[in-house]
């Protein structure tokens, strides 16, 4: 609750901010892999907060941002409407990476969004399920022989299978878009199995996880003081978009430097290198700054 001038009490339930960088950013559609979005709870007081982050040569910009008194699927409305009417141009023409929250994934349904889910928080829900071992490691696979000796393995094991543990290994098998039928592993929803597999997430150049926008919040949090007045936040999060817009460069070549650092490394303890360096190869074409 605020004081006016007038002493009339006033409540903000929600607003959005937009970087003043953001329209040259989203102009240059060619360089914009996609999108991430995520809530955080402490950055502003008493409201949850949705970073929105641009993902430009495997880096992430943050560029604006929205908060609102619940997490809803109006705190996620509110970043595509605010967007589209300040620069012109729809969140929804770009691949949009989450977790898998009930109101984000409402609100990019609702906007028809094309979305790619976090490997980090898809197998942390795998882990709850019966035989999400066995099927994260497929999901995990970025290169197709390792996929395809994973797809011999477990068919061998799964025909054994009874009809009670066919059951709950389908279920399993369907969270990803997969199936069992016929003695052998296929596909039942390619839409859902492009969201979550690593070999399909190399054409979209996007990071297999939402590490860089949770490493964000992460800095935020820590940088919040007991005393977090709304103004006060509003400011500290607006400075924070400010110096990281600023610092893209050094961030995209540290990005870049890491890349080669892991290829040289798949190189020394990889037995299939032609096929295994295709992930980070096209990770480094994403990344290459000249």
């Amino acid at each position: 609750m605020f004081k006016l001038y007038d002493d009339e009490d006033i409540y903000v339930s929600r607003g959005c901010y937009v970087s003043p960088f953001a329209q040259s950013i989203l102009s240059n559609k060619e360089l914009i892999d996609g999108f991430m979005l995520d809530g955080t709870f402490k950055v502003i007081k008493n409201y949850v907060t949705c970073i929105v982050m641009c993902i430009v040569k495997n880096t992430g910009i943050p560029v604006g941002f929205s908060f609102s008194t619940i997490e809803d699927e109006n705190l996620y409305n509110l970043v595509f409407e605010t967007f589209l009417e300040i620069t012109g141009i729809g969140l929804t023409n770009f691949p949009i990476e989450s977790d898998e929250g009930k109101n984000l994934m409402k609100s990019l349904n609702d906007h028809k969004c094309e979305h790619l889910s976090c490997l980090r928080h898809l197998l942390a829900n795998l882990q709850k399920k019966k035989y999400g071992y066995e099927v994260s490691k497929l999901v995990s696979c970025w290169c197709s022989k390792d996929f395809e000796s994973l797809l011999g393995i477990y068919n061998s094991i799964f025909a054994n299978f009874n009809s009670s543990e066919l059951k709950t290994l389908e279920n399993t098998l369907n969270y990803v878009g997969l199936t069992f039928k016929s003695k052998e592993i296929d596909y039942i929803d390619l839409k859902r199995w492009n969201e979550v597999s690593m070999i399909s997430r190399a054409k979209y150049s996007m990071p297999s996880t939402t590490n860089s926008i949770e490493s964000t919040h992460g800095h935020l949090n820590e940088n919040t003081p007991r005393r977090n007045c709304f103004f006060s936040s509003i400011y500290r999060l607006i400075m924070s978009i400010m110096n990281q817009i600023h610092n893209f460069n050094m961030k995209m070549n540290h990005n870049y430097k890491k890349v080669i650092c892991d290829i040289k490394k798949n190189k020394e303890k990889d037995l299939h290198i032609e096929e295994k360096c295709y992930f980070y190869q096209t990770k480094l074409l994403s990344c290459n700054c000249g």
